[in-house]
């Protein structure tokens, strides 16, 4: 189905000089598939998320969790 999308993309706008994709780190699948799609790795971004409740500031707050995920690109065919 990517594929497909990525073939559909190339078709209608011809001068497109490429993808680019965002994937979860931890989701090993959809890594693979990009893989062999011909992404590859251009830089990473790290998501931080920060719950507070209503008893406490954010300086208090220490329950912290990190979303690691890496952003890829693949040229356009």
């Amino acid at each position: 189905m990517k594929a497909s999308a990525i073939i559909q993309a190339g078709d209608r706008h011809p001068n497109l000089e490429g993808l680019r994709t965002d994937t979860a780190d931890g989701s090993l699948p959809m890594r693979a598939i990009n893989d062999a799609l011909g992404y590859t790795p251009t830089h990473r971004a790290i998501h931080y998320k920060l719950e507070l409740s209503p008893h406490q500031s954010a300086k208090d707050q220490t329950q912290r969790q990190r979303e690691p995920s890496a952003r890829h690109s693949v040229p356009a065919r």
